[in-house]
């Protein structure tokens, strides 16, 4: 009896024994024995589901078996939903799913709800992962209405407006300028005169010298979940003829100007060193060289100014009317476009983005307005500049300085003591470089230095919006119907 079992014994090892070497032979029949379970994730991971739909996009994937079929359902309570499913053959090794979820499709109710993936590899084990992600339904955008009612700006300036946004979850609100968001901030941060009123906010937003009179302007408010609900209002734009230059420049100027900033823009950009020899330079490779530092750098330097204005404050700073920093008249216009040129080589081209203020050598420089010093330092073709943050987005530049008497975190008043003026940067002669942004843009600061300007576009604004956010005289709970044209 024991010689039958050990004879029946070693004819089921052999053919054992042939079925494994079998399956090392062909990886396509290991893979089937795989026991390892797929890997999936949400890569967008939608904290919820809005209209008029959202986006799903899952990545999965199975090194061994690879996956053979994936599924998608949503449940609320008891009610559950299949939106997507798929077999595959061949099973896929790796893929990415995007779904859109449409409002109505399925129908859901506002509130929690689950979405729930599975994915099963090809294996004989149909090895399993189910991944649960919890949504929120809310198919309801905000509401937005404008309050203030006169908004007549123009290319190059500013206008303020201010607007009522109500709904469940609000995430951020403002103003569109074409393509672009200029957030707002809540009402009473423009002034003390606002009291803290619910759902009451103010965009103080720039018409960039890039646009034309005929942009698009809006409002928009959104949701955590995304639901994004826009408003138009009354405005108009005046266009603005900006000045155009051609600037042809001595080589001595070029020189100069390529000695004293190609090393920091090399370094700036991150490139390779190398030597300048201006008795060598052909006028070529100047024009070049200063092509490279008056576009490249200025792009590069004005990605570093936003990043500085980024921390401007979302409450109001200034007072009044700005100062003018420098007691001088312009030597150049706001916005001019300037083309450059040595010996009729053409050497770039620039949009002055600022005044030009000249008066006495190392003449002292005061603060337009009051506020906050964000930056005190070398700014490549600037020179040594200050930067103050005036609030709500709102800044002042003072570049070429020769000297500066505040430090980064100062708070300042208007008149202020912050510098003298120099010859620092891409500058020809001792001159003060002077600008007003809003949220990064460049606007023409001959606004912001009018008084008129300041009361029309800033003061009245501020008493429209107290007398309608202010109770009727015979009850002091209604408010008086927000003013819409």
């Amino acid at each position: 009896m024991k010689k039958i079992i050990l004879i029946l014994a070693g004819m089921l090892t052999v053919p054992l024994i042939g079925a494994i070497l079998v399956l090392l032979m062909h990886p396509a029949k290991m893979r089937a024995l795989d026991m390892t379970a797929p890997t999936a994730s949400l890569t967008n991971a939608p904290i919820g589901l809005k209209s008029p739909e959202t986006n799903l996009e899952l990545a999965y994937a199975d090194t061994g078996a690879g996956v053979s079929e994936v599924s998608i359902e949503i449940s609320q309570g008891e009610t559950i939903k299949e939106i997507y499913s798929e077999k595959f053959s061949p099973s896929k090794q790796d893929s990415v799913l995007n779904l859109p979820i449409k409002r109505g499709a399925p129908e859901l109710r506002q509130g929690q709800a689950t979405i729930k993936v599975t994915v099963i590899d090809a294996s004989l084990l149909n090895n399993k992962l189910v991944l649960e992600h919890p949504v929120i339904v809310d198919y309801i955008a905000p509401q937005i209405e404008p309050i203030s009612s006169h908004h007549n700006g123009r290319v190059g300036g500013a206008l303020l407006v201010a607007y009522r946004v109500s709904g469940d979850d609000v995430a951020s609100s403002g103003v569109l300028v074409g393509e672009r968001r200029y957030l707002g901030v809540p009402g009473h941060n423009l002034s003390p005169k606002i009291t803290e009123t619910p759902g009451l906010f103010v965009s103080l937003f720039p018409i960039p010298t890039s646009v034309d009179e005929d942009v698009s302007i809006s409002l928009f408010a959104h949701d955590k979940v995304g639901n994004e609900a826009r408003s138009s209002f009354y405005y108009t734009v005046k266009p603005t003829r900006f000045r155009a230059a051609d600037l042809s420049l001595s080589r001595s100027f070029f020189e100069g100007t390529i000695k004293k900033l190609l090393g920091k823009y090399l370094d700036f950009a991150h490139l390779p060193f190398r030597e300048y020899d201006e008795k060598v330079a052909t006028d070529e490779q100047l024009a070049s060289d200063f092509k490279l530092i008056n576009e490249d750098y200025r792009r590069g330097l004005n990605e570093k100014l936003r990043s500085i204005n980024a921390n401007s404050t979302t409450t109001r700073l200034f007072e009044g009317a700005f100062t003018r920093p420098l007691s001088a008249a312009p030597t150049s216009s706001f916005g001019e476009q300037r083309s450059y040129s040595l010996n009729s080589i053409p050497a770039g081209q620039s949009i002055h983005l600022g005044i030009d203020l000249a008066h006495l050598i190392n003449a002292p420089v005061f603060a337009s307005n009051n506020g906050k010093v964000l930056f005190v330092g070398d700014l490549g073709i600037y020179g040594t500049t200050v930067v103050i943050d005036h609030g709500m987005g709102l800044t002042s530049l003072y570049g070429h300085l020769s000297s500066t008497s505040v430090n980064e975190q100062d708070t300042v008043s208007q008149g202020a003591p912050i510098g003298r003026t120099g010859i620092t940067g891409l500058a020809g002669g001792d001159h003060l470089h002077f600008e007003i942004r809003l949220h990064n843009e460049s606007i023409s600061p001959f606004e912001w230095l009018d008084s008129h300007w300041i009361k029309d576009h800033i003061e009245l604004p501020i008493q429209d919006i107290v007398s309608t956010i202010a109770p009727p005289t015979d009850t002091k709970s209604a408010l008086v119907a927000p003013t819409v044209e």
